[in-house]
């Protein structure tokens, strides 16, 4: 792996397990994987072009064309999380600013709360000396009205990234999967509406749009797919 800024590693080398467990050893994206899974057991089965999205500690997307997995160039598809959505936002550790999961994932959402907090607003969250993820998903639940608009507003930010996701790939729908969806309710209110604005949105077909029923099992099930699909690819004889 040449370069993992959420893990922070650099050029590391899987080698040694390969020898130790003397197997193969296959590394994916976890946005893949997750969209494989998807074809193999979920929703994503039943279209031919589809996005797979995950949005948790960053926001990475699978690119399902003709059934079949789009890596780009070198593997590096898929890096919504990554396209500017607010010129001279904030910055973000890929070196850019004003980067899509700098405002859609669970770094918003924490750095959300604390503003608020910081601002006297009076919230549930006023009262917890550190604050998750976690800790939104509940007050929003328990009903505190600020932390349900921070995740409308994280869903409303995905919106417009996948808005122009929708632009470009035309895709028959959009599966959402992650840590994040566990605000979903709120969340899906602003993603959807921006998602309403799309350029084909007066087509007769509609975008649909899938949360994932398969919870962690969508990783596994793709990590699975990725061995078959290693196993059997062509030719399948040395």
């Amino acid at each position: 792996m040449i370069h993992s800024p959420i893990l922070a590693w650099e050029n590391y080398e899987f080698g040694r397990i390969a020898q130790a467990f003397k197997v193969p050893v296959l590394v994916e994206n976890d946005s893949n994987v997750f969209s494989l899974g998807q074809i193999w057991g979920g929703v994503g089965a039943q279209y031919r072009n589809f996005i797979g999205v995950i949005v948790g500690a960053g926001v990475g997307a699978g690119i399902v064309l003709n059934r079949r997995l789009y890596r780009g160039e070198f593997g590096g598809a898929g890096e919504i999380g990554h396209t500017v959505i607010q010129q001279e936002g904030v910055p973000c550790y890929c070196g850019q600013r004003g980067c899509l999961e700098m405002y859609a994932s669970d770094k918003f959402v924490v750095s959300e709360a604390q503003r608020l907090v910081a601002m006297k607003i009076p919230t549930k969250l006023s009262a917890l000396p550190q604050i998750t993820p976690e800790d939104v998903y509940q007050a929003a639940a328990e009903g505190d009205q600020y932390a349900r608009e921070i995740l409308v507003k994280q869903g409303s930010n995905l919106g417009l990234g996948l808005r122009n996701v929708v632009n470009l790939l035309n895709p028959g729908a959009i599966i959402l999967g992650g840590e994040s969806l566990r605000g979903r309710e709120f969340i899906l209110e602003g993603l959807r509406k921006e998602l309403r604005s799309h350029f084909f949105a007066k087509h007769k077909q509609d975008l649909e749009l899938h949360l994932c029923d398969l919870g962690e099992d969508a990783f596994l099930i793709g990590a699975c797919a990725l061995v078959g699909y290693d196993l059997f690819k062509a030719p399948i004889y040395t």
